[in-house]
């Protein structure tokens, strides 16, 4: 009989208790697959909560790295390893800006103009000597008419000679100033972002003016007059050396001492010429600042605070520049005290060493 019964009657079910097993069975089986969906789902959101955690971590550490960068490593990023600029390499910076042969010329009118001032001097001693024997020839008169208009000469090419050199100076400085003003303004506007994400904006204005400054006033009139006095140390070597033999001696000796003065000079003054610019760019930053939260102050009535601020950085702006002047001044007073010394070579007769005798106008001079 059991033949004929259903299937579900072997395991001691009607039809309908039979599909309500079935029921039950596949209701457990979904439930079965949502829970491991579940789980699933639960482990994924741990795998991204755990990756972006990662992330994170990965990102703060990228971040406190670049803080930590120096300037040469961010540099490096940019356009490459950055390399210290020296005074030689500095000074050709200058030079090709305005051009080579401009700065060769601007030196032969340099030195064209101290050799003719030496030859209008000489001609003034041929004149006194009569050394062309113009005057028993021409009669008194007429040699020195002849010797007086040839000095004239003389001054008048002095004189083309003078404004030629000012004039071809002043083009090459300003030929430079123009180029090296152009470069960095160019340069300021190429900067990567993070330039000015990490510099304050007080600190690029002062940057950019000192250096400007310096390359239109300072610069160009310390080379103007160091270019002049070297021709006339040159020449003026040249002419003592002629006549006094030991002077050659007695100059390399004081240049020995120039030299250890300059070694004392530059250390203290390299440190001293950074600690002004620091100090400087202090003052721009802090009033950039204040102008640009100038409400704020306002709004909590902090004028006061910010101006004492501003007075305590110019004060110690101006201890760095006072300190600075002082070691040019050290140095100016270890040049001019062999001058001014009585046993000095340049007070020397040009009869023999072992008979000089320093006198009271000598020690006046």
């Amino acid at each position: 009989m059991r033949q004929y019964l259903p299937a579900d009657t072997t395991m001691h079910a009607t039809v309908e208790g039979g599909e309500s097993a079935t029921a039950k069975a596949s209701a457990d089986e979904d439930s079965h697959e949502s829970s491991g969906d579940k789980r699933d789902a639960a482990a994924q959101d741990a795998l991204k909560k755990a990756a972006t955690k990662e992330a994170a971590k990965q990102r703060k550490a990228a971040e406190d790295l670049a803080l930590a960068e120096t300037p040469e490593q961010i540099a490096s990023q940019f356009k490459g390893t950055t390399t210290q600029l020296t005074s030689w390499k500095a000074a050709m910076v200058h030079i090709r800006a305005a051009g080579v042969c401009l700065f060769l010329f601007s030196m032969f009118l340099f030195a064209g103009t101290q050799t003719l001032r030496i030859i209008s001097d000489l001609w003034i001693r041929f004149w006194a000597a009569d050394t062309y024997l113009l005057i028993p020839k021409l009669g008194k008169n007429e040699g020195n008419n002849q010797y007086l208009f040839g000095y004239l000469g003389f001054v008048l090419a002095f004189f083309v000679l003078l404004l030629s050199r000012d004039s071809v100076f002043e083009h090459f400085k300003n030929k430079a100033a123009t180029k090296l003003h152009n470069d960095m303004f160019d340069r300021v506007l190429r900067a990567p972002y993070l330039l000015f994400l990490r510099t304050p904006v007080g600190e690029i204005l002062n940057s950019f003016a000192k250096d400007q400054y310096i390359i239109d006033e300072e610069l160009p009139d310390t080379v103007h007059m160091a270019t002049i006095y070297l021709m006339i140390l040159i020449t003026s070597l040249a002419i003592i050396t002629a006549s006094i033999y030991f002077y050659a001696i007695m100059s390399f000796v004081l240049f020995f001492a120039f030299w250890i003065a300059l070694r004392i000079y530059l250390p203290a003054a390299t440190v001293l010429k950074r600690w002004s610019g620091e100090t400087a760019t202090s003052v721009f930053v802090h009033v950039d600042e204040t102008l640009s939260g100038i409400d704020v102050i306002r709004a909590f009535d902090a004028v006061g605070y910010f101006m004492q601020e501003n007075v305590q950085r110019i004060n110690l702006h101006h201890l760095a520049m006072f300190n600075t002047e002082m070691t040019h001044l050290f140095l100016a007073f270890w040049c001019d005290l062999p001058s001014i010394y009585p046993p000095s070579p340049l007070h020397l007769p040009i009869s023999p060493i072992s008979q000089y005798k320093p006198a009271l106008p000598d020690i006046l001079v």
